[in-house]
């Protein structure tokens, strides 16, 4: 009796915390699309959460939905504000390897007319000292963005 109440215990614990993680899945899905719509819906969602990782995923998801906006003006506005962001995240949690990981992308992504690529080496650094301590979710968003990157190869995590 106590063994199946024990079993039921973590069948719910491990369930709940699926749950819990399963947000992350559905930013990295949008982080990587190409949809604005996706992105709006995740930037309020995110925007009107208490995730811990608030700033950083917004800072990210404005960076890539600057990438995405036809003004200059636009490209611009949103950039600096995500880029802000994000600084500042990082800055707060300097060892947050995923943290990391959000500004490694954008850097490799972002045009280099905006000087933003000084911190790849540095971060994919500590990525790959921290990589396996990091969440599923998180290894599994690194694993499909090694498949399209010049910066990080999946090799390196192995």
């Amino acid at each position: 009796m106590n063994k199946s109440i024990f079993l039921l215990f973590v069948l719910l614990l491990s369930s709940l915390f699926a749950i819990c993680n399963s947000y992350k899945v559905d930013y990295y899905n949008t982080l990587s699309s190409n949809d604005t719509i996706l992105i709006n819906n995740q930037l309020k969602i995110v925007a009107n959460s208490k995730f811990v990782e608030k700033k950083a995923f917004m800072g990210a998801l404005l960076m890539k939905k600057a990438g995405l906006m036809s003004s200059l003006k636009e490209k611009l506005s949103f950039f600096k504000k995500g880029k802000q962001l994000l600084e500042d995240a990082i800055l707060n949690e300097k060892q947050n390897a995923e943290y990391r990981f959000l500004r490694i992308m954008i850097q490799e992504n972002c045009p280099s007319i905006l000087m933003y690529y000084k911190n790849i080496e540095e971060d994919k650094e500590l990525l790959k000292n921290q990589f396996k301590k990091l969440e599923i979710e998180v290894k599994n968003a690194i694993i499909d963005y090694c498949k399209i990157s010049e910066v990080i190869k999946i090799n390196e995590f192995e």
